[in-house]
């Protein structure tokens, strides 16, 4: 049932790493699919097996903090590949459980953070197979009441959900699961980035605000050029000696002041509404004087 698989560098549209995610409970054949990709898949780019039990597999004792450390271990790794290799194509296995949908999340943040791209491939077998396995690879870190656990709580991908989308689901009752493996449907994984659109309307914010900060400064100057016009109109010319200086001080505190996340408007009224305050900021410091 060996087949050897393929992925020709031509075909790849892409230029950054692929976090694929091989889930599913203990002894469903995870490392096993890892192992067979590595040895397998001919392709032209490097890939890194990220397995988690192999992070606390030498400490003599398993204890709960062992384990949570060891997930933060591993996130720290798979960040760490993804900063190396932020233009490159690698193929990054993690293989873990992620029996929930939060502790996949968490790698999902690290594939928008960097803006790799990001897959799911989960295992799924009768609960006496994945018991039987782990009796016959004498995992003592693992017993058959966390087998039974995780199978109870599993949370598989589901597809509707945006960032859940790129999932595939795998019968891997018997070892020759692997043929079914539908490399071409990883491969539009891989074509599809995931952008972050945090950092993007982050960014659109801060372009936003300043493109209302440079209108308002624009605008201000014209309101200010008016009033001193008016000012000279009505023979009051020494006036604008006295005040011309102050005016430009408030006008610098009064845009400073300005927290454009507190307006609840569009763009053009936003600009238009603090124009108004502005005007009456003016007129209650100086009214009487003009």
């Amino acid at each position: 049932w060996k087949v050897e698989l393929w992925m020709d560098d031509g075909y790849a549209n892409h230029q950054n790493p692929l976090i694929l995610i091989i889930g599913g409970v203990p002894a469903s054949g995870k490392t096993f699919l890892c192992k067979y990709i590595k040895q397998n898949l001919r392709m032209p780019y490097p890939i890194i097996h990220l397995e988690y039990d192999s992070l606390y597999s030498d400490s003599n004792t398993y204890t709960p903090e062992i384990w949570h450390s060891s997930r933060e271990i591993g996130l720290r790794k798979i960040r760490s590949v993804c900063e190396d290799n932020k233009s490159r194509n690698v193929l990054i296995l993690v293989d873990d459980n992620m029996w929930y949908k939060s502790m996949r999340y968490k790698v999902y943040k690290i594939a928008r953070e960097y803006e790799t791209s990001f897959g799911m491939l989960f295992l799924q077998c009768p609960l006496e197979v994945s018991l039987l396995r782990n009796v016959e690879r004498n995992r003592i870190d693992v017993s058959s009441a966390t087998i039974r656990k995780i199978y109870d709580q599993i949370e598989f991908p589901d597809t509707s959900v945006s960032w859940e989308r790129h999932s595939i689901v795998l019968d891997s009752s018997h070892v020759s699961f692997v043929n079914e493996l539908n490399w071409d449907l990883i491969e539009v994984f891989w074509n599809e980035r995931v952008i972050n659109t945090v950092a993007q309307q982050e960014f659109s914010r801060r372009v936003n605000e300043v493109s209302i900060k440079h209108q308002l400064d624009i605008r201000i100057r014209r309101l200010v050029a008016d009033l001193f016009q008016d000012i000279k109109m009505n023979g009051k010319s020494d006036l604008i000696k006295y005040i011309g200086k102050d005016i430009s001080m408030a006008k610098k505190k009064f845009l400073g002041s300005i927290k454009l996340e507190e307006y609840e408007a569009t763009h053009d009224e936003i600009i238009e509404e603090i124009l108004t305050e502005f005007s009456d900021y003016i007129e209650h410091i100086y009214g009487q004087s003009l």
